[in-house]
């Protein structure tokens, strides 16, 4: 789960143009995942969840579709999803419930992609990282990961979808949020900036530095 706080980013993917059709945002559920998967891993391609492979952050996302401690809106033209963006209320309570719910479908999923060291420390720092990085001058909550396709490019999708998980976080009574997003994701820190948030300063996680920015709502 390292691509959640440490890793969220925002990118255009490069794929055809869907018919020039309304965009329209709904909550994420369980049926969006496979869609989901697909867009995280194409744009968060450099992230520890991503290299887990496709049927793990299926998965991962499935049970992130129904745990009580996260929220996700999904962009659609032409009935294909094409952006999203997931949060959680609380980190660390939602990679409980994703690990009692889902946890032996994950690990299966995962299965022959863990074999190295280095993969298995990853696993353990990400589950490990509210406790290690605890920080209670930050917010619980946190904006996990957002990513559009190409097919919304320049149509200002994934502000939408920002501001639309901002204002359902402000309804379920969420008063403040982080994301951590790596330096180098200029077009993600500049989304972050303009829907709000603020930069508050740097986290160390698997051995990188990222960017930490925080939002209050009222």
């Amino acid at each position: 789960m390292s691509s959640f706080g440490p890793h969220a980013g925002w990118t255009s993917l490069r794929k055809p143009p869907v018919a020039n059709e309304a965009i329209t945002l709904r909550p994420l559920d369980e049926t969006d995942a496979p869609a989901v998967a697909r867009l995280h891993i194409e744009a968060i391609d450099t992230g520890f969840i991503s290299s887990l492979g496709p049927s793990f952050v299926t998965a991962l996302y499935r049970a992130i579709a129904r745990s009580p401690h996260s929220l996700g809106w999904v962009a659609l033209q032409g009935g294909e999803v094409i952006g999203f963006v997931a949060f959680s209320s609380h980190l660390g309570r939602l990679y409980r419930s994703v690990l009692l719910t889902g946890g032996a479908r994950l690990l299966g999923a995962a299965a022959g992609r863990l074999l190295s060291w280095q993969r298995i420390k990853h696993v353990t720092e990400t589950l490990m990282y509210p406790q290690r990085h605890p920080q209670t001058s930050l917010p619980q909550a946190e904006l996990l990961a957002v990513a559009v396709s190409s097919q919304a490019q320049r149509q200002g999708v994934g502000r939408q979808l920002v501001q639309r998980g901002l204002q359902q976080c402000q309804e379920e009574g969420i008063t403040g949020l982080k994301v951590c997003v790596g330096p180098h994701r200029e077009p993600a820190n500049r989304l972050y900036e303009s829907c709000g948030f603020q930069f508050h300063g740097e986290l160390e996680h698997h051995g990188v530095m990222n960017h930490i920015y925080t939002i209050e709502l009222s």
